[in-house]
């Protein structure tokens, strides 16, 4: 008897899972108008191995997205969990009941996918208090760090750097830069460097010295740069591609133009040897054939003599 599927732990697993939930999308959505628009195309879904989220503009279609999920999943041992499967309407409209497997789905005011709040109102203070909350936990968690005295400022304030302030802006890049979410990260930000560096409200510290003693810029200005980064990087990783897809192809071309030459050479050489065994076979051929003839003179001559020396004493 053979055993059918993966073990758990099995590189295979998330391979052979994605491709079956993209056969399920692909069945449900082909030849389908769904989606909402998108510049020139339409976005139907969002898939992030069994986190998938339906886009619709009418409760009808994505009503048949959700009955054609479930029903292409079930064809492959899948379903979709109506407890937690989650509704939620952008903007101000009217909710109107989903089911799955005939049961209601909740709506709600804001759901989390992939780390990053989403709320019906659109905006992104949702996300940002979130992400703050986050950072503040792990800022806490290094309070015994904050105040040993000997681990120096720069240890302390690079320690910061690298894990606090990456946890408060996590997917910064989707937010809406306006005086509000500035502020609420700036502050943040002046409240940790504060605390870092023991200042009390009692040493009237502004916050331009504050900067400037730390050498940490707003973490408005911090996302901001990284948004700009990440354009750079993407730009140069597809820069590099390029090249390096270029030096490879010369790379390429000029292995294979060796190889042709070192095979030419090769076959060149090939041809002197085969030269030279065809003139050593015609020069053996040529001394096989005097040894023969020689041979074959010697043996008549002797045949001759004797045949002589018999006739001569029958006489």
């Amino acid at each position: 008897m053979f055993d059918i599927g993966a073990r758990q732990g099995c590189i295979l697993s998330p391979f052979l899972f994605i491709i079956i939930i993209d056969f399920i999308m692909q069945k449900t959505t082909h030849g389908q108008d769904y989606g909402i628009q998108l510049g020139p195309r339409k976005l139907a879904d969002l898939d992030f191995a069994d986190d998938i989220t339906l886009l619709s503009n009418t409760r009808d279609a994505l009503q048949d997205m959700t009955t054609g999920l479930q029903k292409n999943g079930m064809k492959v041992g899948l379903r979709i969990s109506s407890e937690k499967t989650k509704a939620m309407i952008v903007g101000e409209h009217q909710a109107i009941p989903l089911t799955v497997d005939q049961k209601d789905i909740e709506y709600v005011d804001k759901f989390q996918y992939l780390g990053s709040y989403m709320s019906r109102t659109g905006d992104v203070d949702t996300d940002i208090h979130a992400r703050i909350g986050k950072a503040s936990a792990v800022f806490r968690r290094l309070h015994n760090v904050w105040r040993c005295s000997s681990i120096g400022m720069n240890t302390k304030l690079r320690l910061y750097t690298s894990v606090v302030l990456p946890t408060a802006i996590y997917a910064g890049e989707t937010w809406t830069s306006v005086v509000k979410t500035r502020h609420m990260l700036d502050v943040f930000n002046r409240r940790c460097l504060i605390n870092i560096l023991g200042i009390s409200w009692k040493d009237h510290v502004s916050n331009e010295d504050l900067l400037e003693r730390t050498k940490v810029d707003n973490l408005h200005d911090i996302q901001s740069t990284r948004d700009e980064d990440d354009s750079l990087v993407t730009s140069d990783v597809f820069h590099q591609i390029q090249s390096t897809r270029d030096e490879d192809d010369s790379l390429v071309t000029s292995y294979v133009f060796h190889q042709i030459q070192s095979t030419r050479d090769e076959d060149d050489s090939l041809s002197l040897v085969t030269s030279y065994v065809f003139h050593q076979i015609q020069s053996t051929r040529d001394e096989d054939d005097s040894l023969v003839t020689s041979y074959v003179l010697d043996n008549l001559h002797d045949t001759v003599d004797k045949r002589r020396r018999r006739f001569i004493g029958h006489v």
